[in-house]
């Protein structure tokens, strides 16, 4: 029996993405309508929840590099499977949807219980998201006005109609917004086009900067703590080993948790206001003010070029010593691959956006820099929509919205900004184990992906999932492969 059970765990699919059973649409009355979906529940448990474990383990600040690699290196194998699972999902999901609320809370990771305890534990880890409540279609948000077309189906409307990134709220997890979505949030879109980096990033980016920053969390709060005092982190910083390289790329490692904490330490207190404002504790023009006041966007982008910064360090300091320390090896792509994902409102590239620009992480991830991803990369051909569909569609259960910021936690609207644009608010599940997509969420492509040529909606056990497995293994072997390649069905 034993062995029987085992069999059947090792052959049941992971779903990367909810997939769609099935729905209902009720006339309620005049331009009343109620929709029903029911969705799969996916396995796993927020990511912040497991990142909350592994902060309750106290450990002793950082002291040495001996004592810090074997963290190090576990939060790369962690940081490098989600990419590896995750990326693929979005390069399919970006064709057609932006989900606009990645955040540590709707990804969800099964297998990673262990990891607490044992940093290098080879346990199949697997990831999931979840929550497309604020997901727009990709075409109708990049429109340069609100005039309907032949092939328009706006998955959010706003007040009077507008569905572009001009009107629409700001939507997700203040903490992982990038710079722009502040200016957006406290100028409006006029500011963005006087800006055109920050308008690029809002438009294309959003996606990519928020997986960015909650992989780059997850590596620095799998790390032990800095030394909290100026001089105790001072001493620490110059402490010798007798080798140059090594010293190097550990004072590197202690900067990237320093300058995590500083940069968390600096939304934190803003993403509490905005929740107290959006539960009605607070006023939009008052929070927006103190905000201006603050200069917060100077400061958010500031301390994002900080985390860059660092990033670019590790990726030389890591390269130089994987050639004598190949444990090191599969480090380097990893930390590039974050250099194309967090952005810091400066640069743009038309040419890399959407689906080209997570092609372009992944080929990084597997240290192939530009190219052609191999056919390969896929265990299975992955299917998107073949009609045409579109999708329709925090570390705390509600999040802060009003006209300028759409975030999911309340079944609530609320109107009072500024820019009067009524705020729609998406139910939140909860940080219970396993959870099931948004009930606003995803009504057709993304769930296309886990449906298509399945026998029946309803069942799935049945089920395709998107293909990701294979993907770092031609460049990436050992413990990064052993995790990044689960035995399972798909």
């Amino acid at each position: 029996n034993n062995k029987s059970s085992s069999n059947n765990n090792n052959n049941k699919q992971h779903l990367l993405l909810p997939a769609l059973a099935g729905s209902e649409t009720q006339n309620l009355g005049e331009n009343r309508w109620r929709v029903r979906l029911a969705m799969s529940k996916l396995d796993g448990e927020p990511l912040d929840a497991y990142l909350q474990r592994c902060q309750d383990r106290c450990l002793p600040p950082i002291s040495n590099w001996s004592s810090l690699k074997a963290h190090f290196l576990a939060g790369g194998l962690f940081a490098g499977t989600l990419l590896g699972q995750l990326c693929p999902a979005f390069e399919k999901i970006s064709a057609v949807a932006f989900h606009r609320d990645v955040n540590a809370h709707n990804i969800l990771v099964d297998g990673a219980q262990s990891m607490t305890t044992t940093p290098l534990n080879h346990t199949p880890l697997r990831f999931g998201l979840v929550d497309f409540g604020l997901a727009v279609e990709a075409s109708c948000w990049q429109k340069e006005d609100d005039l309907p077309t032949p092939d328009s189906r706006p998955s959010r409307v706003g007040q009077d109609g507008a569905y572009t990134w001009h009107h629409l709220d700001v939507g997700g997890d203040c903490r992982y917004w990038p710079v722009s979505a502040w200016v957006q949030f406290l100028l409006g879109w006029t500011e963005l086009e006087d800006h055109p980096p920050w308008r690029f990033e809002y438009r294309t980016q959003l996606d990519l900067h928020s997986l960015g920053l909650t992989v780059l969390q997850a590596l620095a709060e799998t790390l032990p703590p800095a030394p909290l005092d100026r001089e105790s982190l001072l001493e620490v910083k110059n402490r010798s080993s007798g080798d140059a390289m090594v010293d190097n790329l550990f004072r590197e490692v202690v900067s990237l948790r320093v300058s995590w904490d500083r940069y968390w330490d600096t939304v934190l207190p803003w993403h509490t206001r905005l929740m107290d404002t959006f539960h009605g504790a607070g006023d939009w023009d008052v929070l927006k003010t103190s905000c201006l006041e603050a200069d917060l966007q100077s400061s958010v982008g500031r301390r994002l070029n900080d985390l860059r910064e660092i990033l670019r360090r590790i990726v030389s300091a890591s390269q130089k010593l994987a050639e004598r320390d190949h444990s090191l090896k599969d480090i380097p792509p990893i930390f590039s691959a974050l250099l194309l994902l967090v952005s810091a409102g400066q640069e743009m590239d038309p040419a890399s956006e959407g689906p080209a620009k997570w092609r372009e992480v992944m080929l990084t991830l597997m240290g192939q820099g530009a190219g052609e991803l191999p056919s390969s990369a896929y265990t299975q051909q992955t299917k998107g929509p073949s009609d045409g569909s579109t999708a329709h569609a925090c570390r705390n259960n509600g999040r802060p919205g009003n006209s300028n910021s759409d975030c999911s936690g309340g079944n609530s609207n609320n109107s009072n900004s500024s820019n009067s644009h009524s705020g729609n608010h998406a139910g939140q599940n909860g940080s219970h184990r396993g959870r099931v997509g948004n009930s606003g969420a995803v009504i057709d492509a993304v769930a296309a992906w886990n449906l298509s040529n399945a026998g029946s909606a309803a069942s799935t056990a049945s089920t395709p999932t998107l293909g990701v497995e294979g993907l770092t293994t031609m460049k990436m072997g050992g413990p990064l492969g052993n995790l990044l390649n689960p035995t399972r069905s798909t």
